[in-house]
């Protein structure tokens, strides 16, 4: 008598252990994922989202169909916890679509996920190349000062005296990231700011301005009541006050001026 019976797949096989273990993955959705945008040299996280399973997975993911090697590149890292691929430091080599594959081992089956496309951002804050620095400076000097920054868009610049925005006038003259002002006076003093702004950010440089007003001073560098030389020798006598602005000096000997001769010369 010819026993009769059921051929079953391999595929019922595996459904059935992978329903009895419990170990079980089911597909991603197949909506697309939205584009990841960031600015070069700045750290990215790509999401992987594994779907609905049972069971220990493993996670891997390709760079534009091509197996992406994250153990050889300390830049790049997968975290078997969540199946995240983590980017620091972003460089434009790294633009391109990235797809998360997920594996259960116990189940048999891979999945892979929508790939989600990262593009690098050509915009960027403004960021500062060149500061103002603290100048102190002589009444009647000129006052000079530039900054420069850089961005995506240009940024524009402006300029503010003790939080008040600075205005160019007579004596003031400001162009993009210039400040000149001629023939300073003790009350151009104070704290002053530029500006670099776009539409993303705006950034400050402070610094101070200090404008010196002070008759000639002979405290710190006084001249010597006396001084003792031979006949034929020579002598220097220092005349160096504090005084700002500079001061004029002269010599007398009593009450006649000294002027210059061969003998007798004098130095600013």
């Amino acid at each position: 008598m010819k026993r009769s019976g059921t051929k079953v797949s391999k595929a019922a096989i595996k459904t059935k252990r992978s329903i009895e273990t419990g170990e079980n993955i089911e597909d991603f959705e197949t909506k697309t994922r939205s584009t990841v945008s960031v600015r070069e040299g700045q750290g990215v996280v790509l999401l992987c989202g594994p779907p609905p399973h049972f069971g220990g997975l493993s996670y891997a993911w390709t760079f534009n169909d091509i197996p992406l090697y994250v153990q050889e590149d300390n830049r790049r890292f997968v975290s078997q916890g969540t199946g995240n691929l983590y980017i620091a430091k972003v460089e434009p080599s790294d633009v391109g679509n990235y797809t998360c594959y997920i594996t259960n081992k116990e189940a048999q089956r891979s999945v892979q996920g929508p790939p989600t496309p990262l593009v690098q951002r050509t915009d960027a804050p403004p960021e500062w190349e060149q500061k103002i620095q603290n100048k102190y400076l002589s009444i009647y000097d000129s006052l000079f000062w530039e900054c420069k920054a850089s961005g995506k868009p240009n940024p524009w610049y402006t300029w503010l005296k003790n939080g008040e925005r600075l205005n160019p006038e007579e004596r003031i003259q400001i162009e993009n990231g210039t400040l000149i002002i001629t023939m300073l006076n003790v009350s151009d003093s104070g704290i002053y700011q530029c500006a670099a702004e776009n539409k993303y950010q705006i950034i400050y440089a402070n610094a101070e301005l200090r404008v010196l007003a002070s008759a000639p001073d002979f405290s710190k560098n006084p001249i010597k009541k006396n001084s003792v030389v031979q006949v034929g020798g020579d002598i220097v006598i220092e005349c160096k006050p504090n005084a700002f602005p500079r001061a004029a000096i002269s010599w007398k000997r009593g009450m006649e001026i000294l002027r210059q001769s061969k003998s007798l010369k004098a130095f600013s």
